[in-house]
């Protein structure tokens, strides 16, 4: 399981999360402060499980897309959900971005070059719990925050998941990237 919440994380494909056998502090661990460390990451996960089961039951695939930016196509079906992407580059606000275990969110793009930045709207966390494919870059923004299920199939050419904001007009232009904290607006 991987979660992600309060940074900008890079998915690269076939990489691991493994603790080191030292971090760097003033003297090496010992074996027993190593093992405390995973087992509080162990915990950790049965933790983030325990409060994401309910909400896991509830999830289905992308809900309320809507596209803000670029030109893209949004088209549900049985378990899929296919977004279609006809530009470089596109927005698509939603108001929720989870998919259960049996279900896929597919995005077909114009090229590997090709971006679709992916905004949640909704009050609450993405839940990826089934698959999502896609032959470009996929970016996943939800200031609620993003678990990946252990059995998540996730194929794309590249992803970027955060709780943080990025600006339209940045992502449209394919300049470099800020991100900052979304701003909540009370009343």
């Amino acid at each position: 399981m991987i979660i992600l919440n309060a940074q900008v994380s890079v998915f690269l494909p076939n990489s691991r999360c493994i603790l080191p056998d030292y971090l760097p502090m003033a003297k090496p661990l010992s074996s027993r402060s190593r093992r405390r460390i995973r087992n509080s990451f162990v915990w950790l996960n049965i933790f983030t499980m325990a409060f994401a089961w309910p909400i896991q039951s509830a999830m289905a695939n992308p809900t309320g897309g809507t596209v803000v930016a670029g030109s893209a196509a949004i088209n549900s079906a049985g378990n899929t959900l296919t977004v279609t992407q006809n530009s470089a580059r596109a927005i698509i606000n939603w108001q929720g971005f989870s998919n259960n275990r049996h279900e896929m969110t597919q995005f077909i793009q114009p090229s590997t070059q090709a971006a679709i930045l992916n905004r949640v709207t909704g009050g609450d966390a993405s839940a990826i719990l089934g698959a999502m494919h896609s032959n470009g870059q996929v970016y996943l923004i939800n200031p609620n925050g993003v678990v990946f299920g252990p059995n998540a199939s996730v194929i794309v050419g590249g992803l970027v998941v955060s709780t943080l904001n990025v600006n339209n007009s940045e992502f449209m232009r394919g300049n470099d990237l800020s991100f900052w904290l979304f701003r909540r607006i009370s009343g």
